[in-house]
């Protein structure tokens, strides 16, 4: 039937009248509204299954990096291989030149925080950094510089960016893997700070921070 004026009036005297008229309007413009809505409603719901499952991820490797953090008999920190997940076929393979970050690199546990990890680069990211109360700003200072302070490079990584652990490691790299989303920049790091360490009558270590690794200035 071809739609026209005459044929909807037909209708809709055949089928109730004026009211059947009514319904019919209606429908004809609420059909596509009520299409977006269960649109809107249906992604709504998978984007809530997924931070579901993400929060679930979370805590699960949360709860195994505690356990483990506790009964490994290290008194400041231990070795951990930091893998990326989506190139992990680059394992022990020389890397390019030029190419950014490893795919692959060892790392130090050396504490915890309420996001994730925290991981100091080694002996040799030491700096020695001092602040200018005039100007409100952290610089670099030398080693006997009066009021500059030791600190380590610290990098936080959240348990959201760790994919899996590995807590025996291999034959080449024996001490835990942590296969990890280089999601921020392409690095797995949440962000990068310089930190104070505290080592307590107890013997326990602290970790202090400081300033973002970023935001300090050149030496005077």
């Amino acid at each position: 039937m071809t739609i026209s004026i005459e044929n909807i009036i037909k209708w809709a005297n055949e089928n109730g009248g004026f009211l059947s008229l009514i319904t019919l309007v209606v429908g004809f413009f609420l059909y596509p509204l009520l299409g977006k809505i269960a649109k809107l409603l249906k992604v709504k719901h998978k984007k809530r299954t997924y931070k579901l499952d993400e929060i679930a991820h979370q805590l699960k490797i949360k709860r195994e990096i505690e356990q483990n953090f506790r009964q490994l008999k290290y008194t400041e920190e231990f070795p951990i291989l930091i893998r990326d997940c989506d190139r992990d076929c680059h394992y022990l393979k020389t890397p390019s030149v030029n190419r950014g970050i490893s795919s692959y690199f060892k790392l130090w546990l050396v504490y915890l925080y309420e996001k994730g990890i925290m991981v100091s680069f080694g002996a040799l990211q030491i700096q020695y950094i001092k602040y200018d109360d005039t100007k409100r700003i952290w610089h670099f200072c030398e080693l006997d510089d009066p009021g500059g302070k030791k600190v380590w490079m610290v990098g936080k990584i959240p348990y959201s960016h760790i994919f899996k652990i590995d807590w025996q490691g291999d034959a080449y790299e024996p001490f835990p893997h942590f296969y990890c989303l280089f999601d921020n920049k392409s690095e797995p790091y949440e962000d990068i700070f310089y930190c104070e360490r505290i080592q307590t009558q107890e013997g326990n270590l602290l970790i202090r921070e400081l300033t973002k690794v970023s935001s300090v200035k050149p030496k005077k």
